[in-house]
């Protein structure tokens, strides 16, 4: 993550030789809608921020910090997924609208409840969820398909 963010640019200010579970949360949440490309120029804008004005603490993240912020508006089940399957390491399988455009494709549920469903089948398939969510994720964004 590191190589990608910082890429050919100048290193970001990590905090350490690892990345912290804040600055990883963080960065998690921006990910939204856009392209890699997009989703590193929207982190890499953002990071400074975290870092000078929040003291690389998400719990000083306050609507009043980051009302200027270029942030997405990152709530609810999703948001808590991806904290969840990245920073405490359970299993979940974040639904975001890619990967809901996939699964409806498919006629499969979509809505919160799926996500359960869809972790129980992962493991009944000896599969890692993450890794499913992540061809779910793919397949989704470039209109191609997948294969368990």
């Amino acid at each position: 993550m590191r190589r990608w963010l910082d890429g050919a640019d100048a290193p970001l200010d990590w905090a350490g030789p690892d990345v912290t579970a804040d600055e990883w949360f963080f960065i998690t949440t921006l990910y939204g809608q856009r392209t890699r490309d997009q989703q590193r120029s929207l982190i890499r804008h953002d990071f400074p921020r975290f870092v000078h004005e929040a003291g690389r603490d998400v719990r000083n993240l306050t609507p009043e910090l980051t009302r200027s912020w270029v942030l997405h508006q990152a709530t609810g089940w999703k948001t808590l997924s991806v904290l969840v399957r990245d920073c405490v390491g359970g299993h979940c399988f974040p639904i975001d609208s890619r990967v809901r455009k996939e699964l409806e494709r498919h006629r499969l549920p979509s809505g919160t409840e799926a996500e359960r469903l869809l972790v129980s089948l992962s493991l009944a398939l000896g599969r890692n969820p993450r890794q499913v969510a992540r061809m779910f994720y793919e397949a989704g964004g470039v209109g191609g398909d997948f294969s368990v």
